[in-house]
């Protein structure tokens, strides 16, 4: 009797293991496949990390920016009033930063889908069309600011040939527009992004980030 039911005990052990391991097979094939349909794949990784990237440089660049701005547009005005005195490098400075705010912002308003949009057809249709208004307008986009990149940076060349440079600072002029290929090229890359969301993922997508339709907004009378 003790050997029979340590036999047992033994056979209902190894039944437990085995039953255990194609549990954890079936979990794990399960997970191969919600990772395979929501595009956990080492081109969408790849994608994804690109699109960090990009998100950490537009927030140094735009931050410091609007810092830079602020810091002198007030300061000018503060030491024109109290001391009498002008700083005559702030108007320049500051067209400048405004340059590259203005270049840098288009990447940062694509991924938030800010840019200005004509939504009245677009709101008041299927959503089958609506996927293909977005594929068409991102994609369209994307080429139409690769190609401003690349001629931009043409000029940038023909500009720092002549050894122009700005009549106060001394700087450069083609480093004062040195943002617009590079902002062009950040904007072309966001829409490319977004043409790639919408035809890999479900649903309509406005930008790499932001899907299409009105959040609610809770409001308490």
């Amino acid at each position: 009797m003790g050997k029979a039911g340590g036999q047992r005990k033994k056979s209902s052990c190894f039944s437990l293991i085995f039953l255990t391991r194609i549990n954890k097979i079936k979990k794990e094939k399960e997970s191969w496949g919600r990772n395979d349909v929501t595009g956990e794949s080492i081109f969408m990784k790849g994608i994804a990390a690109l699109n960090r990237g990009i998100k950490h440089i537009e927030s140094f660049v735009l931050t410091y920016a609007i810092i830079s701005l602020a810091v002198l547009t007030v300061g000018n005005v503060i030491s024109r009033r109290l001391f009498n005195f002008s700083w005559t490098f702030s108007e320049e400075a500051s067209q400048f930063i405004m340059v590259l705010i203005t270049f840098m912002g288009i990447s940062y308003a694509a991924r938030r889908a800010r840019h200005i949009r004509m939504t009245a057809i677009f709101d008041n249709v299927p959503d089958k069309i609506k996927k293909l208004m977005i594929l068409l307008v991102s994609l369209t986009t994307a080429a139409v600011l690769f190609y401003l990149a690349y001629y931009s940076t043409i000029y940038l060349l023909d500009v720092r040939a002549t050894g122009r440079v700005t009549p106060v600072l001394r700087i450069p002029f083609y480093l004062v527009i040195l943002s617009a290929p590079i902002g062009f090229l950040l904007g072309g890359i966001q829409f490319s992004l977004t043409f790639l969301k919408n035809i890999l993922e479900k649903g309509v997508w406005l930008s790499s980030e932001e899907k299409a339709g009105y959040k609610e907004i809770g409001c308490d009378i």
